[in-house]
């Protein structure tokens, strides 16, 4: 058998497998840019003083990165205290309203509480300058402060600083407080000072001393944990910590270019030093890299070893993981020569000069245990090519049984979260979003090999056949119970998943193909013994569960997962004409969406792999996958999809009968929105009430 045809063997069902629905060439991939923030003049409690009514003020903001070349709506919630035409805010009465800065869309917004009166000496409004409760939860302040020095873990009780205003600015400033524990707390004019001894939820009343019946209230929540300010604390917290430490974040970690956020610091050494990572041995099958003697390791930047209460505060590694230059034809970030961390993922197998992708580097890690709650979470900043993300490594790893992610922002991945092997995952009322792949990939570590390895665990020539091998990995009867439970488990909750350039969830399993069990060929020292049905994975989908996957179906791009040159091959997969194919035969006219004349197609839940998938996904208790007898949910608003590899009517040409040769006999499965669903709509985005 020649070299290329065994090539295209390999390519073709790999390329299917990972993207389903996928374009073999690299394009463009053209997403909505959203602002990274909104910057506002104004803190969350805001005063605004008028001489009378009637007179006006110009509000201030901008959109952040400026480039983004959208403008502001502004709005108030009481248009009885305050009009707003454009950027003019109108004082028409006393009392409070919700101001709001919005794209034109609505797609982001960012608001504060604004308390309007006449000027004078008479106190009316006690103001401070502090986060109020969010739907998300209290604030958290933490018992602790790293001391300052910047090596070892050594802390110090915290003192929460809360300055407070009387007003109008004119009236005496001397306030009295009313519920923290005495001995607590300390008042200087309007400056209150807490230090808290032990943890639990705090409610202070602050009243003007003149006028007590001016009163307001703080309410936080103290924790037995860390208060991060820096990256150098970030570091003790997590990577530079034995077992972790529990942390606060107070700040905003960030791009250097995204400075001009409110309570911002760069996440970087003050002094200019190299970023801190931590490296780990690859968790994927390794077999080709070791029988190749290819390097396993991996880089992580950050280990979350303990909980992690962010109020809502951003951590972005754009500057360590975002690569530093652009390819000249395309203008797609690529790595530079001295990159730490920016890098195409492991290689799973080469062959013939085209490489399989494995596991890749990681943004952030989170350890057996930890709950991750409010906080954001990126790799870089927000880009409007899903192709720039091809480098930059998985946002979050879970590496450790009963791990929780709620009330959380991650996004800006190759993918996004990536979960294998792990029992307890939970991830609720959470944001997803911007994968170069997939945004959520669930598998297992583990792998059931068909018998074919000698007693010294070596390649056995005189192994049984492949008709009779491959019943190890497909037969019920011969799959070990413990594959067949499986090890990996997730329940994800209320969350929105947004942007993918493949599908929103990737249920993985291991290749399987004839070619993986014994190559033909000059390579077979390396390829040899790699074909597997991996352990089981189940995954529950609960709540509001809602995809913003939407995508031009001629622009779904599979290319990072499968790269090298196969060009001269001969071989061509048109997938938009395969998915029209597959809608005109199978899929009864529900896949394929017509915009404006423009074919749409849903990236919602893909069984991939090719080998044996034994993993499930429930939605609300009811199973989604597919099987060549009908199944998984077909309703209004899903189809569920099974495609056999060898089916004539869906794949066309010479090599279709090949496809299962490296990938192996099983189909893929896929549950997407029908193209009639419109709950969720192609231009819609969870970002709206941000």
């Amino acid at each position: 058998m020649k070299k290329r045809i065994l090539a295209i063997m390999l390519v073709l069902p790999l390329l299917v497998a990972f993207a389903a629905m996928g374009f073999t060439k690299l394009i463009s991939l053209t997403v909505p840019q959203m602002p990274e923030d909104i910057k506002i003049e104004y803190e969350a409690n805001e005063a605004f003083e008028f001489e009378s009514f009637g007179q006006t003020m110009e509000l201030k903001g901008m959109v952040i990165p400026e480039t983004s070349a959208a403008s502001l709506v502004w709005s108030s919630s009481n248009n009885e205290v305050a009009a707003i035409d454009g950027t003019t805010l109108t004082f028409l009465s006393e009392g409070t309203t919700t101001i709001s800065a919005s794209l034109p869309d609505g797609s982001f917004r960012k608001s504060f509480e604004a308390m309007l009166m006449v000027s004078g000496d008479t106190p009316k409004y006690i103001k401070a300058n502090y986060a109020t409760p969010t739907e998300k939860g209290d604030t958290v302040v933490g018992l602790l402060d790293f001391t300052d020095a910047l090596s070892g873990g050594e802390t110090k009780g915290h003192t929460e600083v809360i300055n407070v205003s009387v007003l109008p600015s004119k009236a005496s400033q001397e306030i009295t407080v009313e519920g923290l524990p005495a001995g607590t707390y300390s008042v200087d004019g309007a400056k209150l000072s807490f230090t808290p001894k032990e943890v639990g939820v705090y409610t202070a009343k602050i009243s003007s001393a003149e006028k007590p019946e001016i009163f307001g209230e703080l309410r936080f929540e103290v924790k037995d944990c860390v208060n991060v300010y820096s990256y150098e604390d970030l570091l003790r917290a997590t990577n530079k910590s034995e077992n972790g430490t529990a942390m606060a974040l107070r700040v905003n970690l960030e791009s250097e270019a995204n400075l001009g956020r409110a309570n911002s610091r760069h996440l970087a050494y003050a002094s200019g030093a190299p970023y801190d990572y931590v490296t780990f041995d690859s968790t994927y099958d390794t077999n080709f890299l070791k029988n190749s003697k290819m390097s396993t390791m991996l880089k992580v930047a950050i280990v979350f070893k303990s909980d992690v209460y962010g109020n809502g505060h951003t951590l972005n590694l754009h500057d360590f993981a975002y690569p530093s230059e652009y390819a000249p034809d395309t203008g797609i970030a690529i790595p530079g020569l001295n990159d730490v961390f920016a890098a195409d993922p492991l290689a799973f197998v080469i062959a013939a000069g085209l490489t399989v992708s494995g596991q890749g580097n990681v943004g952030f890690m989170a350890e057996e245990g930890v709950t991750l709650d409010n906080v954001v979470l990126k790799n870089c900043n927000n880009v409007s090519d899903l192709s720039n993300l091809n480098y930059v490594g998985t946002v979050l790893e879970v590496v450790g049984d009963n791990v929780t992610v709620k009330n959380s922002t991650v996004q800006n991945g190759r993918t996004v979260v990536r979960s294998f092997s792990n029992k307890g995952l939970m991830i609720e009322n959470c944001i997803l979003a911007y994968a170069r792949e997939f945004i959520y990939k669930q598998g297992s570590n583990q792998f059931v090999y068909p018998t074919q390895k000698s007693d010294l665990g070596e390649w056995n020539e005189n192994a049984k056949p492949w008709d009779e091998a491959k019943k190890d990995l497909f037969d019920p009867d011969r799959i070990p119970e413990a594959a067949k439970e499986g090890d990996s488990t997730a329940t994800i909750k209320d969350t929105s998943f947004y942007t993918s350039g493949i599908f929103c969830i990737g249920m993985d399993t291991h290749f399987a193909g004839e070619l993986l069990y014994k190559w033909i060929g000059s390579n077979k020292d390396n390829l040899k013994n790699l074909a597997a049905t991996s352990y089981r994975s189940v995954l529950d989908l609960e709540g509001d569960i809602k995809f913003y996957d939407w995508k031009i179906a001629s622009n779904m791009d599979s290319s990072t997962l499968v790269s090298g040159d196969y060009e001269g091959s001969g071989f061509t997969l048109d997938i938009y004409n395969l998915l029209k194919r597959y809608d005109e035969t199978k899929g009864g006219g529900t896949v394929i969406k017509k915009v404006n004349g423009v074919d749409y197609v849903h990236g919602g839940i893909a069984f991939f792999g090719g080998g044996n998938n034994l993993s499930d996904v429930f939605l609300n208790g009811e199973s989604v996958k597919a099987t060549t007898a009908g199944g998984g949910i077909n309703n209004d608003v899903y189809t569920s999809l099974s495609v056999a590899l060898t089916d004539t009517t869906i794949f066309s040409g010479s090599l279709q009968g090949m496809f299962h040769l490296a990938a192996g006999d099983g189909p893929f499965y896929f549950c997407i929105y029908r193209n009639t669903y419109e709950g969720v709509g192609i231009a819609d985005t969870p970002f709206a009430s941000a």
